[in-house]
């Protein structure tokens, strides 16, 4: 079954597989395709609420919850208000317009990687280069996931030490410590 919900409340803790990311990444398309299980994508269109379901997954063992999570700027407060239930994510992007959209991702990802509710229940987090077949023709040969991971790497890091001083400036608060595997 499926549920798509706009205000209830999460009947498990710290289960979930959740889906998030900018607009326009293809969180909802990627859902539906894990949902449906057939070839292409279904066209969608920017989520205002959250898709939810518990499905069976090939290679695992237990039927695992996904959680499709809205990705607009307004709605942000909500998403971190439920981490709680998250065990893992999955960080979708657009890879095609990711480069204009650099500091934006970053300050996403580092929000989510220094959220003490994250921190607490999910150990692990994929990012996903979606539609990379769209990348403009001047980027022909650069592999796409090396791209985003040096840029996200460079914004993130000059996000994290402008923080980090700002904090310093006003007498600090709870710090968390960053560190990349593989990286």
């Amino acid at each position: 079954f499926m549920l798509c919900s706009g205000e209830s409340k999460p009947r498990f803790k710290g289960d979930a597989v959740f889906l998030i990311g900018p607009c326009g990444g293809g969180k909802t398309a990627i859902f539906f395709k894990l949902l449906d299980g057939k070839g292409g994508l279904r066209g969608t269109q920017t989520s205002m609420i959250r898709n939810e379901t518990t499905m069976k997954l090939p290679g695992v063992d237990a039927p695992v919850r996904i959680v499709d999570c809205p990705g607009h700027l307004r709605l942000r407060p909500k998403l971190f208000s439920t981490l709680a239930d998250c065990r893992a994510v999955i960080f979708i992007l657009n890879s095609f317009t990711f480069v204009s959209e650099a500091k934006a991702v970053a300050e996403m990802m580092l929000d989510l990687m220094c959220s003490p509710a994250l921190l607490k229940n999910a150990d692990k987090m994929l990012v996903v280069c979606n539609q990379t077949d769209k990348m403009p023709d001047d980027m022909a040969g650069v592999q796409p996931k090396n791209l985003v991971r040096k840029r996200l790497e460079t914004e993130i890091e000059a996000l994290r030490v402008s923080r980090e001083s700002g904090l310093q400036d006003q007498g600090g608060t709870e710090q968390v410590q960053l560190e990349v595997e593989g990286g």
